[in-house]
């Protein structure tokens, strides 16, 4: 009972009073309370103050409008809600008992609950925090029932955590009927801890229901990169006192413009940095919304990452997941383990094919986009960064403008039904698709190269060769006068060189390859031809508004550009921006 100078009517008292008889009491207890009551009423002359009836729904409501209030008064917007992406695990009597339940089961016969019948006959498809998502056992216990390792051993050793690997069978079923589970994969994308594992048999069962469910609504995925592919982001630290000027005149612009959410420029205050999204960025998501199921996969933190979806997608709307650097099962690649996506319905948007090693048909490689000139300098490419050129890519012809074209034609074509040539669509793969697209390119063309490598190596396993032939051209070891329609040289000065010359063929420089495979189209030859043999031995500068990396030959070209190691050193320095507020151990020294 509350003290006789305490204020009546409460919000605590009101609280306490509703919660006395929430749990219920003893039914002696109350008849005793009653009487008590009933004799105190008569003693006084029945003054006493009833007891108190409280609604809780009506409490809660009237709290909830209190809330909205507030918000109202200061101006407050709540975020959106985040799109969850739903995946059901498979139940008991779907999915079998697991190996060793036999045992299990003759081992608890004398005196086992039920609850370790359902243990034994359960495959464990998910763990989470170590313990079974359909039954609830935990990792020890699975491992001691199915008789030691065999089965579990790595989810007790930690094997589970980078992610085991997985080949698709073109075929039948990805193992055995009755194999064992080697490994589990980890999720950590689904869960802020990181604890939610599944194994690899259920893997791929989530797999062909995803490759069912997307047929059915004829859709395909599609996974986003996002620095230098969607975005450019830098430190705050690195953009020097010439380039302040013009991001507040590119500032300036936008407010006139009056942008609203569709602005290309933020300043991220929180993670110190500049972020420019790309031209078209919007127009790009919007357009191949119906046609593809989208998803980030970035080399940045999932703090950056999340920044930077609130930037693409305000409403949350667009992209079915998030994949971070924490989340990847490697630290220096990207796979598709952690989607848990069917590959063949899979096609990759990003700027740097070597961290793709296991998916590089699945890649569409775009240029790189370099709009601050501290990020152009650490990649060691020529030419000058847009900021300083004072342009930008267009929306309408740029580079994400050329692959939503190519993207669409992709997904037209995967579910064609005139074109007999295809196979069933269950049998379709969007990489042999994106394959055909792409040999259309230079179709027709045959190729001869000049001092584009060592003559010691093998020319069929350069990457100048290796492109050239997924362009669609015919690659020849030597100049052949009634074959060849291009050489393509480092520099002016060789007998090929001079050959195709005074036969009036095209001679190029490397470039030309990249471009052609960046603007998905032959592009003209008179802007990539090799200059007449000059003293400095330079091979001219590239076509195009972002400065485009020349394909890396052994004849040299002006600047120094990155080997494969260095690409990918800086790939992992400059994610994110070069990591926020701990960036400056990756800024330019």
């Amino acid at each position: 009972m509350s003290e006789p100078d305490s204020p009546g009517g409460s919000l605590d008292d009101a609280l306490a009073a509703a919660f006395d008889g929430e749990f219920g009491e003893d039914e002696e207890e109350r008849q005793v309370g009653d009487g008590a009551t009933d004799d105190e009423d008569d003693g006084k002359g029945g003054n006493s103050t009833p007891s108190s009836d409280v609604d809780l729904d009506e409490l809660g409501e009237k709290g909830f409008t209190e809330v909205e209030s507030l918000q109202d008064d200061v101006g407050y917007v709540p975020p959106p809600a985040k799109r969850q992406r739903m995946i059901r695990f498979g139940a008991v009597e779907e999915l079998g008992p697991s190996p060793g339940s036999a045992a299990a089961a003759a081992g608890g016969s004398g005196g086992g609950s039920a609850a370790a019948a359902a243990a034994a006959a359960c495959a464990h498809p998910v763990w989470v925090f170590g313990l079974c998502g359909v039954c609830g056992v935990s990792k020890e216990a699975a491992a001691e029932a199915a008789g030691g390792a065999d089965q579990y051993g790595q989810y007790l050793a930690g094997g589970g955590g980078g992610g085991a690997s997985r080949h698709r069978s073109s075929g039948g079923s990805g193992g055995g009927a009755g194999g064992s589970q080697a490994g589990v994969v980890r999720l950590k994308h689904l869960h802020a801890n990181k604890e939610v594992e599944v194994s690899t048999h259920e893997a791929e069962r989530i797999r062909r229901d995803t490759m069912s469910r997307l047929l059915s609504r004829r859709r395909l995925i599609l996974i986003l990169d996002l620095d230098h592919t969607l975005l450019n982001s830098v430190h705050t630290g690195e953009v020097g006192e010439d380039s302040a000027p013009q991001l507040a005149e590119v500032l300036r612009r936008e407010e006139e413009a009056n942008l609203g959410p569709r602005r290309l420029l933020h300043r991220l205050a929180d993670n110190k940095l500049w972020t420019k999204l790309r031209p078209g960025v919007f127009e790009f998501l919007e357009g191949l919304r119906e046609a593809y199921e989208m998803h980030i996969y970035t080399m940045g933190d999932k703090t950056y990452a999340a920044e930077v979806r609130r930037l693409l997608d305000p409403t949350g709307r667009l992209f079915a997941s998030v994949v971070a650097k924490d989340h990847s099962t490697t630290a220096t690649a990207k796979d598709l383990d952690v989607l848990l996506s069917a590959d063949e319905l899979a096609l990759v948007l990003d700027d740097t094919e070597i961290v793709w090693p296991g998916h590089r048909r699945n890649l569409l490689q775009i240029e790189r986009y370099h709009y601050f000139p501290s990020d152009l300098r650490k990649w060691r490419a020529d030419g000058t960064a847009l900021l300083e050129q004072g342009t930008d890519e267009s929306v309408t012809d740029g580079a994400l403008a050329t692959h939503m074209r190519v993207l669409r034609a992709v997904h037209t074509r995967f579910f064609s039904q005139d074109d007999p040539s295809l196979p069933p669509l269950e049998l379709r793969d969007v990489r042999d698709i994106l394959a055909q697209q792409r040999r259309r390119i230079l179709q027709g063309c045959s190729l001869t190269f000049s001092r584009c490598w060592p003559q010691d190596r093998n020319p069929r396993r350069e990457p100048l060769w290796q492109l050239a032939e997924a362009l669609g051209a015919t690659c020849l070891p030597a100049y052949d006068p009634q074959a060849t329609t291009h050489v393509v040289a480092a520099g002016g000065g060789t007998e090929k060189v001079h050959q195709a010359r005074s036969q009036g063929k095209a001679v190029v420089l490397p470039a030309w390859l990249q471009a052609c495979s960046f603007k998905w189209s032959r592009l003209p030859e008179a802007d990539f031809a090799v200059p007449e043999p000059t003293s400095d031995g330079r091979t001219g500068a590239s076509s195009g508004g972002t400065a485009v990396r020349p394909a890396a030959c052994g004849g040299g070209s002006s600047g120094g550009h990155l080997t494969a190691e260095e690409e990918l050193r800086v790939v992992m320095a400059v994610a994110g921006g070069g990591g926020g507020g701990a960036a400056d151990g990756n800024r330019e020294q």
